[in-house]
């Protein structure tokens, strides 16, 4: 039987306890009971309850600094442990990563309770918004970090406002002009919000500037190789977007062409679609879609 620190381990004479320390090749075990700590062999010990991972997204919160931590661990061994430690679906420390170490370290046997249990409150939240949600208010982080720690969120929240997006656009296409959703007829184009940006919730779930966050967006799609640096504090936002910037020009001036465009397919992308635009404007609303028919035709004919 492989036992590890943090284990819930009983013993026949001494009673419940929990692992603090191995040695020899982790055939004597330091436990904590109740009483005071004691070395005992591993075979006489039965394995309770075993000490449980960390959940991935969790391991990306930065560690709390040792100072906060033995406040913590003071404040654990007065008073007892205060709030549970919150497990994910597959048993993983989804909150409660340093209140499991105190506990551990002091033999007490930490309570737990399952992420699914304490969510009825909020019914959509899912672990990886609650992980960013608890900890980025509780740390003592910086702006920056906070903004990279929310990239975890980004896929989610792009694929959300493209969904918007499209769903407004759609809208506005069928009540721009002619027949309105009331029934009325009207000559005026009618315009259709598609909600706050990408940038613009991360930057309120995170609770930054809507500067760091586009700042950290932009690091993200360009140098993803800062952004260990900005999570764990030792680079910051504005230092990074200047790396990124200067790493452009120097792309330009090695290519011999300062006016280059960008090959990235968004940037591409996003470049047809002004030029599509202003093309179609060109011509009266009646006559686009006949304008786009025929384009699309001799494209797919080509």
């Amino acid at each position: 039987m492989a036992l590890k620190c943090g284990d819930v381990v009983d013993h026949i004479s001494f009673g419940r306890g929990v692992i603090c320390d191995r040695w020899r090749g982790g055939e004597i075990c330091e436990v904590r009971f109740a009483d005071e700590a004691r070395s005992v062999h591993r075979c006489r010990l039965s394995l309770i309850e075993s000490a449980p991972a960390i959940n991935p997204y969790a391991a990306k919160i930065p560690a709390a600094p040792q100072d906060e931590y033995e406040l913590l661990r003071t404040d654990i061994e007065k008073h007892g442990l205060l709030h549970p430690i919150v497990l994910d679906s597959a048993g993983r420390i989804l909150d409660g990563a340093s209140r499991h170490r105190a506990c551990v370290s002091l033999g007490i046997i930490p309570r737990t309770v399952s992420f699914e249990s304490i969510k009825g409150a909020a019914p959509g939240l899912t672990e990886v918004a609650y992980v960013f949600s608890v900890n980025l208010a509780r740390r003592n982080l910086s702006q920056s970090q906070k903004a990279a720690l929310i990239l975890e969120l980004l896929p989610a929240v792009r694929k959300e406002t493209e969904a918007r997006r499209r769903a407004a656009q759609a809208k506005g296409r069928e009540t721009r002009w002619g027949q309105q959703s009331n029934g009325a007829v009207s000559s005026e184009p009618r315009k259709w919000s598609r909600g706050p940006t990408t940038n613009a919730i991360l930057a309120k779930r995170a609770g930054v500037g809507a500067v760091t966050m586009s700042q950290v967006v932009a690091v993200n799609d360009h140098r993803p190789d800062l952004l260990p640096q900005l999570a764990n504090g030792s680079l910051s936002a504005a230092s990074a977007i200047k790396l990124v910037r200067k790493n452009r020009v120097a792309a330009k001036a090695a290519n011999g062409n300062g006016d280059a465009p960008s090959l990235e397919k968004k940037t591409i992308l996003c470049q047809w679609r002004k030029t599509w635009e202003a093309f179609l404007k060109l011509y009266p609303p009646s006559y686009r879609k006949e304008v786009q028919r025929i384009v699309l035709a001799h494209l797919t004919a080509r």
